[in-house]
């Protein structure tokens, strides 16, 4: 076995949830007075905690990201799963594989969006946006969920969809992988994913078997 721990992003790479977010943060916007493309959402809003800074709006960042979230939370539950995510994550978890959740994303918003499926049994411990004071790139959430499930840097892993998640995988020390499938390409492009240089990149969610597993 390569990796006794992984992390696991989870909007855009354990639920397809991207498009969610980007519609309501596009509108979010718009109800603020802001035209904004599908670009400055992802590159602008998504995962950054003073995104009205960049638009030049005077509010904090909960008077913008609070109705955002509501409409998230109405929604969330709707998601699905990623084609053999909660496959292949049974499978790791009976091979003693420890798994946990590292999300930017609100902890209300990740308690709703988990409900009852049952995928949640396999995670042994999860750090959200609201448990940190800086988000990803900085290594502080991943940082604190490498303690919470006692593990080391050598044998651990994370894995997300965007630039984001290599940068604080980087930042933390650990082994990175890039999560790519055709729904995420409207968000990210192959070049600037590759240009961060994660350890690894796979377009199918079963492909992180053999990466953790060591198979040959």
């Amino acid at each position: 076995m390569r990796f006794k721990y992984l992390l696991l992003d989870w909007d855009g790479c354990v639920v397809d949830s991207l498009n969610l977010w980007r519609s309501t943060l596009k509108q979010r916007l718009a109800d603020l007075g802001v035209k904004a493309t599908d670009k400055d959402v992802v590159s602008k809003v998504m995962g950054v905690r003073n995104a009205a800074e960049a638009f030049g709006l005077e509010m904090t960042p909960d008077e913008f990201w609070d109705p955002a979230r509501d409409v998230v939370m109405s929604h969330v539950r709707e998601v699905h799963h990623f084609p053999g995510v909660e496959d292949t994550v049974k499978q790791l978890f009976e091979k003693d594989v420890h798994m946990g959740i590292v999300t930017s994303t609100a902890r209300r918003i990740y308690k709703e969006a988990l409900g009852n499926r049952t995928i949640a049994q396999y995670f042994n411990a999860s750090v959200t946006g609201t448990d940190v004071e800086k988000l990803k790139p900085d290594a502080e959430s991943l940082t604190k969920l490498i303690l919470e499930l006692g593990a080391n840097n050598e044998e651990t892993l994370i894995v997300g969809d965007s630039p984001h998640d290599v940068q604080a995988g980087k930042n933390a020390g650990i082994a990175t992988c890039l999560f790519y499938p055709k729904e995420n390409h409207l968000f990210y492009s192959f070049e600037d994913l590759l240009a961060e240089e994660p350890t690894y990149l796979i377009e199918d969610f079963t492909d992180l078997l053999d990466i953790v597993l060591n198979k040959e």
